[in-house]
């Protein structure tokens, strides 16, 4: 797993794969973006990277790897912009509702 500092992380970026604040603890999905909230709460914990087997990029690409092809059968059928759109609405309510236990 790859270190990356918070403070080179751009804002609103995308990594291709689950980062972790820690070697376990998930810190978000790869359809998460990194918001300036995010990085800021992050640097308020005081932690100085954040660790993915993935890369930072400025758009989401979608494409999941998935290791056995068989699993994909029972995803649904939304779009990436679905996806995405969801995953954006999900990290603003996670925020609004339990971001007083985070700050």
């Amino acid at each position: 797993m790859k270190d990356f500092l918070i403070k080179e992380i751009q804002p609103d970026s995308y990594f291709s794969k689950n980062t972790y604040l820690d070697k376990g603890f998930i810190l978000t999905a790869p359809e998460t973006p990194y918001t300036l909230e995010l990085v800021k709460l992050i640097e308020k914990w005081n932690y100085k990277s954040i660790y993915s087997e993935g890369e930072a990029g400025r758009n989401y690409s979608g494409k999941v790897a998935l290791e056995d092809p068989s699993a994909s059968a029972g995803l649904s059928q939304q779009t990436d912009s679905d996806k995405l759109e969801k995953g954006r609405r999900n990290i603003q309510l996670f925020y609004k509702f339990y971001g007083h236990f985070i700050c």
